[in-house]
C-alpha cells in the first residue's frame, strides 16, 4: 500500500511555483481545475492531481507525463492500463491525500483531529449509528471516533465508486 499526503496550508507558492505545477498537468485537467469558483479549491485540486502523478511516478517507475488519466461515471479518476492498481484521493481542511495499491479498491479519507471536538461528541447519536462493539471501541478512547468514521468513509468510497 501507498499512502502520501500534503498539507495545503504551509504551501505558499511563488508565481513561478504555481505555474511550474500547472506545466505538470495535461490541459483538460488544468480546464476542469479552472472551472472552480474559490483559490483554494483551484489549490486542492491541482495538489490531488500532482499527488496522484506523483504516486503513480513511484509505483511504475515512468515520468508523471506518461499516465493518462480517465474518469469514470462517478468522476473517480483511474488508469486503464494497469486496473490491478488502484488509488484514491481525499482532502479535508488542510490536507489532501492519497493512497493507493494493487491489492484490490481502495479509499482514503482525512479529518483533522482536534480535541476540543471531542468534548461535543453526541454519544446519544453515535450509539444509534454505530454498532454496539464500535460505540464499546469508541467509549474506551473517543479519539477512536475519528478512526471508526474515516474508515467508514472509506467503505463508503469504496462501495459507491466515489
Amino acid at each position: 500500500m501507498y499512502r502520501f499526503y500534503f498539507n495545503c496550508h504551509r504551501w505558499k507558492p511563488t508565481r513561478d511555483q504555481w505555474l511550474f505545477a500547472n506545466r505538470c498537468l495535461p490541459i483538460d485537467e488544468l480546464k476542469r481545475i479552472d472551472e472552480y469558483t474559490f483559490q483554494h479549491d483551484v489549490k486542492f485540486t491541482l495538489i490531488g492531481q500532482l499527488l496522484i502523478r506523483y504516486l503513480l511516478s513511484q509505483v511504475f517507475d515512468k515520468k508523471s507525463s506518461s499516465f493518462v488519466l480517465q474518469r469514470t461515471k462517478y468522476n473517480r479518476p483511474f488508469i486503464e492500463i494497469t486496473p490491478s492498481f488502484d488509488f484514491n484521493v481525499s482532502h479535508y481542511n488542510q490536507l489532501v491525500c492519497i493512497a493507493g495499491t494493487f491489492n484490490g479498491r481502495i479509499g482514503c479519507d482525512t479529518m483533522i483531529y482536534k480535541k476540543e471536538n471531542l468534548r461535543k461528541l453526541n454519544y446519544d447519536l453515535i450509539r444509534k449509528k454505530f454498532t454496539l462493539n464500535e460505540y464499546d471501541f469508541i467509549i474506551k478512547n473517543s479519539s477512536n471516533f475519528y478512526r471508526l468514521w474515516c474508515l467508514k468513509e472509506t467503505d463508503f468510497i469504496v462501495v459507491f465508486q466515489g
